[in-house]
C-alpha cells in the first residue's frame, strides 16, 4: 500500500497524542490514588481519635497527631504524584522531541537531496541521479525528476552533437570565407591591375598573366570573336610549347567542336575525356583542334566577345569550383577588354574628330575665303549690275533716238506734208499718209525688237527652245555671224526662273562671241536628259586667257555674273577655253525627272 505525506503526517501525529494520553492518565492516576490514599488517612485519622485507644495523650491531642501524620503522608503522596508527572512531562517532551527530529528527517532527507539534485543539475552535472525508494509523492518527484535529467542527458549528448557538427560546418564555412576572401581580395587586386591600362595589349596580356594568381595555368589563350572567326590576341605557356607562333592566327569559330560548344552555351566547360592527350605531350598541330582542359567565355552582357582557354598538366579543372572562379575572373577580363576597346575607340574617334576639325578649319578658311571672295564678286556684279543697266538705259535711248525718234519725226513731217496738199494734191498727200504709215509699221517692229530684248514673251509662251532659236535667228541676222541650234534628247519645261537664267546666259554668251570672240561660226546644243539638262555655247574664235575668263569686261556681265546666275538656279557653269582655240561655255542643270515634257517642232 502507497503511503501519502498526509497519511504520513497523521501517522506521525499519533505517538504524540498516545504520549499525551499516557501522561494524562498518569496524573490522573496519580491524583485519584492521592484522594484516595488521603480520604484513607482522614478516616482512619478520626477512627482513631473515636475510639480513644491511646489513654495517655487526650483526644484533641491524638487528634491533632493524627491529622498532621495524615497531612504530612497526603503532601508526600503529592509530591510522589508530582515528580511523577514531573518526569512523564520530561519522558513526553523527550520523546516528542526526539520523534519530531527523525520524523523531519524522514520527511526533509527527500526534499533536500531534490535539492541537492536540481543544484548538481543545474551545474551541469547531468549524470547525477536521485536515489530515494519512496513510495509517496516524494518518490515520484525523484523518479520523474531522474526522468527529466535523463531527458536533459540525452538532450545534451545531442545538442553536444549537433553543435559539434555546427562548429564543424562553420570551421568549415569559415574556411571557405577566408578562401572566398582572398579570391575576393585577389579579383580586387586583379581588376585594379587590369583596369590600370587601357591599351588593349597590355590588358590581354595582363589577363593570362593575372589568371596564374587564382589557378594553377601552364599554358593559356585569349581568342577574340570576330565576325565568325576567332583570333588569337594574347598567349601564356611553358617555353618548350613556344605558344608566341599563334599570335594572330585566325580560323572558323565552327571548325572546333569545343569552342564552338562554349560560344553556343555561354558557359565554361572542361573537356575532359579519360584518353584526352595534353598539349604537353602532344604540342599544338592546330588551334582549332585542342581539346583545352578548360574553356571560359568572356562576355559583355549576353554578347560573347572572346574566350579564355587554359591548360594545366597532369590535372583537369574541376568543372564547378574551378570553373566558377575562371569565370568570375573572366567577368572581370571581359570589362577591361571592352574598355579598352572602348578607350581605343574614342581615341580613334578623337584622332578622326580632330582630323575632322583641322579639315573643318581648312574648309572654314577656305570658304571664309571663298565668302570673301563671293563677297569681291558681288560688289563686282553689283556695280557691273549698274554698268549694264546704264548700258541698257543708253542702248535703249539711242536706240529709240536713233530709231524709232527719228522714224517718229519722219512719220510727222510726212503726215505735216500730207496736210498741207491735202486739199491741192490729195495724190501727194495719200502717198504722204502711206509713207508715214510704213514709218510707224518700222516703229512698231524696233519698239518690238527692243521689248524683246528686255523681256523675250516667246519665253513665257513658247517655252525655252523656240526663244534661244528666235534669238538665234535674229543674232545671225543683226551680227551676219552664222549660229547653229542643236537640241537633243526630249525637250520639256523647266521652271520659270530656271529657263529665264538659261536664256540670259545663252544671250550673254553669244554677246561676248559677237563682241570679242573675232569668231566666223558659234554653235548652240541644249541636251535634254531624265535628270539633267546641259547648254553649250562653243564658238571658234580667239579664245580667252585665264587673266580675261577671271576679270570683267565692260558693257557685259563678265563671266562672274554668268557663273553667279547658274548657281542662283542650281547648276554649275564651266568655261575651257585656249588662246587662239575658242570657247565652250557649259552650263548643266539638275531638274526634277516628273516634270511636264513637250515636243518642239
Amino acid at each position: 500500500m502507497r503511503r501519502t505525506i498526509q497519511t504520513k503526517l497523521i501517522l506521525g501525529l499519533l505517538p504524540g497524542l498516545f504520549f499525551l494520553i499516557i501522561i494524562g492518565g498518569a496524573g490522573y492516576l496519580s491524583l485519584s490514588s492521592t484522594s484516595d490514599a488521603a480520604h484513607e488517612l482522614l478516616a482512619e485519622a478520626i477512627e482513631t481519635a473515636t475510639a480513644g485507644k491511646d489513654p495517655i495523650l487526650p483526644p484533641e491531642a491524638i487528634l491533632q497527631s493524627q491529622l498532621q501524620r495524615t497531612v504530612d503522608e497526603i503532601a508526600a503522596i503529592h509530591l510522589t504524584a508530582g515528580r511523577i508527572i514531573l518526569v512523564s512531562t520530561i519522558l513526553a517532551v523527550l520523546g516528542g522531541a526526539i520523534f519530531a527530529f527523525f520524523f523531519s528527517r524522514s520527511l526533509s532527507r527527500p526534499i533536500v537531496a531534490l535539492s541537492q539534485g536540481a543544484r548538481r543539475i543545474g551545474e551541469g552535472n547531468l549524470s547525477y541521479r536521485l536515489n530515494i525508494q519512496a513510495n509517496d509523492e516524494i518518490g515520484q518527484f525523484a523518479q520523474a525528476f531522474n526522468r527529466m535529467a535523463d531527458q536533459l542527458q540525452e538532450s545534451y549528448t545531442t545538442l553536444e552533437q549537433r553543435v559539434a557538427e555546427r562548429t564543424q560546418e562553420l570551421a568549415a564555412l569559415n574556411v571557405e570565407e577566408q578562401r572566398q576572401r582572398q579570391l575576393a581580395d585577389t579579383l580586387r587586386q586583379v581588376s585594379r591591375s587590369l583596369v590600370s591600362s587601357l591599351n588593349l595589349e597590355e590588358v590581354l596580356n595582363g589577363i593570362l598573366e593575372q589568371i596564374g594568381q587564382v589557378l594553377i595555368v601552364d599554358a593559356g589563350l585569349i581568342l577574340l570573336v570576330e565576325g565568325e572567326r576567332l583570333s588569337v590576341a594574347a598567349v601564356r605557356g611553358r617555353a618548350e610549347l613556344t605558344m608566341e607562333q599563334w599570335l594572330g592566327y585566325s580560323f572558323e569559330s565552327q571548325t572546333s567542336p569545343y569552342l564552338s560548344q562554349v560560344l553556343k552555351e555561354k558557359q565554361p566547360n572542361t573537356f575532359c575525356d579519360p584518353n584526352r592527350m595534353d598539349l604537353f605531350r602532344k604540342g599544338i598541330g592546330r588551334i582549332e583542334e585542342v581539346q583545352w582542359c578548360l574553356v571560359v567565355p568572356l562576355l559583355s552582357g549576353e554578347e560573347v566577345i572572346g574566350l579564355l582557354t587554359l591548360e594545366q598538366i597532369g590535372h583537369c579543372y574541376d568543372q564547378v569550383e574551378e570553373g566558377r572562379m575562371a569565370f568570375t575572373f573572366a567577368n572581370h577580363a571581359a570589362i577591361a577588354i571592352q574598355n579598352a576597346r572602348l578607350y581605343a575607340e574614342v581615341q580613334s574617334l578623337n584622332a578622326d574628330l580632330e582630323a575632322r576639325v583641322q579639315q573643318r578649319t581648312a574648309e572654314l578658311i577656305e570658304a571664309r575665303d571663298a565668302l570673301d571672295h563671293k563677297a569681291q564678286q558681288l560688289r563686282e556684279l553689283y556695280n557691273q549690275t549698274v554698268e549694264v543697266q546704264e548700258a541698257e538705259r543708253n542702248r535703249i535711248a539711242h536706240d529709240i533716238h536713233d530709231g524709232v525718234t527719228q522714224w517718229t519725226l519722219g512719220a510727222l513731217y510726212e503726215l505735216e506734208a500730207a496736210k498741207v496738199c491735202w486739199h491741192n494734191r490729195p495724190e501727194a498727200a495719200m502717198e504722204k499718209v502711206v509713207t508715214a504709215q510704213e514709218i510707224l509699221k518700222g516703229i512698231k517692229t524696233e519698239m518690238y525688237r527692243v521689248i524683246h530684248n528686255l523681256h523675250p514673251p516667246l519665253l513665257e509662251s513658247d517655252g525655252l527652245v523656240t526663244a534661244i532659236k528666235t534669238y538665234a535667228a535674229e543674232y545671225q541676222e543683226v551680227n551676219s555671224l552664222p549660229c547653229w541650234v542643236e537640241v537633243k534628247g526630249t525637250p520639256r519645261r523647266l521652271e520659270a526662273g530656271q529657263e529665264l537664267s538659261i536664256y540670259r546666259i545663252a544671250q550673254e554668251a553669244l554677246r561676248n562671241v559677237a563682241t570679242h570672240a573675232q569668231a566666223s561660226r558659234v554653235r548652240v546644243i541644249m541636251v535634254f536628259e531624265p535628270k539633267l539638262v546641259t547648254v553649250q555655247v562653243a564658238d571658234n574664235g580667239r579664245g580667252f586667257t585665264v587673266e580675261q575668263m577671271t576679270g570683267r569686261h565692260a558693257g557685259h556681265l563678265g563671266l562672274a555674273g554668268m557663273r553667279e546666275r547658274a548657281q542662283s538656279i542650281g547648276g554649275e557653269l564651266t568655261f575651257h577655253s585656249m588662246p587662239g582655240a575658242g570657247v565652250t561655255v557649259n552650263l548643266t542643270l539638275p531638274v526634277k525627272v516628273n516634270q511636264e515634257e513637250y515636243a518642239f517642232a
